[in-house]
């Protein structure tokens, strides 16, 4: 009796372990059936995406090496085929990836030359990658400037008078031989010269850079620094393309599955970005996926998010200039709303920001006013609070030339940030005003001076560390 009791209790113990194996199957088909299903019905409501004609100058702003093809390798190759020009400008060379050097070489604590060799090494893989692509040699420019100090270049060492110290190559200024500029000392004026000395002598016809939303520091500010150039220089190119590489675990999955689109993150969805895909084929995919094997330093750390991005498309987006909303309103009927909503920034889109809810931005308002004052709403995410610092950062381009006004605010106190020799230091008329989530600032014309456009975004910190960047948007008179 007892026997049978127990190999009833052992068959009902086999039934439950079953039923519970069959539920996990169940529970993981219907995550993929849903994360397929939500892939394909994102993927149709992207517009589609021709690859520019034979009248067309392409060209690519890469911040490291690799980027050019994780972003737009076939975007590159249809140009190309339709005979199209295309030109590719790195603006480091990927030097600083300590992690690759000591896999790659089994050098654990790299010497700046190690650096720097590791430095030509990437640059070869490129003109690789670039050549099988069908760009040529002379389409390859190197600028050279330090990977992972781009950031720094926008916001801290912009003159000739606080140059920038690369914390891998251990230089001020590039030591690799074969830089566009020779020699060229590490500063954010610098690196817009370059840019502007490219610009100015190709013409393109489309523009393609990082999207601003990028989560690398390097990305963000390659964007910003092109966007700086093209307002200086008063270009406006047909077409601007923005491809995205780096945003916390997107693409998802971060496996390969050529079955699957590149779609946009969530939190990127309905944040002013108008995304677009090109279409590739099975030959397209096969083809980027074998490009993305010439990046031999970078497949063995960064394989399996290099392989994400072997998909049914490339993606890019659109991020328009806007008009600035100007004499609508006097001073005290200005309010923040969507008549001047100007930029919007997904919350929670990090750890930190997870638990810094009052360093978490969510959105931007602008208006000038009939009085000629500038109006700037900060929302956050949660009340603002003491020992966080909100800044306003806001380029004024005025025929040609640019003035920074860089505004901010900790524990209630207004101060100018120095960042360059054109940074406007005098705000003591600038008037704050702190009601819950939102700051609102009054810039008079005074302090601003007449401008034609304006480049600006809004960051906050914590101490010395940036917890939020938001995009940067040019807002046109």
């Amino acid at each position: 009796m007892k026997h049978l009791k127990d190999l009833t209790n052992k068959k009902k113990l086999q039934l439950v372990l079953k039923s519970v194996l069959a539920l996990i199957v169940a529970s993981i088909l219907l995550f993929f059936s849903i994360e397929f299903i939500s892939n394909y019905l994102v993927r149709f409501n992207l517009k589609a995406l021709e690859a520019p004609n034979q009248n067309s100058r392409v060209i690519v702003f890469a911040p490291h090496n690799d980027d050019e093809a994780l972003g737009c390798a076939e975007l590159i190759k249809k140009t190309l085929k339709n005979g199209g020009q295309v030109k590719v400008v790195f603006t480091t060379n990927g030097d600083g990836f300590k992690n690759a050097i000591q896999f790659d070489y089994y050098n654990l604590n790299p010497k700046p030359t190690d650096f720097i060799k590791f430095g030509y090494t990437r640059q070869q893989e490129s003109i690789t990658a670039l050549e099988t692509l069908g760009v040529s040699r002379d389409n390859i420019i190197f600028l050279g400037y330090p990977d992972g100090g781009i950031s720094h270049l926008w916001n801290s060492n912009w003159d000739d008078t606080n140059p920038y110290v690369s914390a891998f190559t251990k230089v001020n200024k590039t030591p690799y031989n074969n830089s566009f500029t020779n020699g060229v000392t590490y500063t954010g004026e610098n690196l817009a010269l370059d840019y502007t000395k490219i610009l100015e002598a190709y013409q393109p016809t489309c523009v393609v850079m990082p999207h601003p939303n990028d989560n690398h520091p390097d990305h963000h500010a390659t964007n910003e620094f092109v966007k700086y150039t093209l307002q200086t220089m008063n270009y406006k190119p047909d077409q601007e393309l923005l491809y995205l590489v780096h945003r916390g675990d997107w693409p998802t999955p971060m496996t390969p599955n050529t079955s699957l689109y590149l779609v946009p993150p969530y939190k990127l969805i309905n944040t002013g970005t108008t995304w677009s895909a090109l279409n590739l084929d099975a030959a397209d995919i096969a083809e980027k996926a074998s490009i993305l094997k010439l990046y031999k330093t970078q497949t063995r750390t960064l394989g399996r998010l290099m392989s994400a991005f072997e998909r049914q498309n490339e993606m890019f987006g659109e991020y328009d200039d806007l008009k600035l909303v100007s004499n609508k309103r006097s001073d005290g009927d200005i309010k923040a709303d969507s008549s001047n909503l100007v930029i919007i920034d997904p919350v929670k889109d990090t750890i930190t920001l997870d638990i810094s809810n009052s360093a978490d931005i969510s959105q931007i308002n602008v208006e000038r006013s009939i009085e000629d004052n500038v109006h700037l709403f900060l929302k956050i995410n949660s009340n603002v609070e003491q020992d966080t610092t909100y800044s306003f950062n806001l380029i004024l381009f005025n025929k040609g030339n640019a003035k920074r006004l860089t505004i901010e605010q900790l524990n209630g106190r207004l101060q100018a940030k120095y960042i360059s020799k054109h940074s406007i230091m005098t705000i003591k008329d600038v008037t704050s005003d702190v009601n819950g989530k939102v700051i609102h600032l009054v810039i008079p014309k005074a302090v601003t001076g007449d401008y034609e456009s304006i480049f600006m975004n809004g960051t906050t910190s914590i101490g010395s560390k940036i917890v939020d960047v938001t995009s940067g948007r040019v807002l046109e008179q």
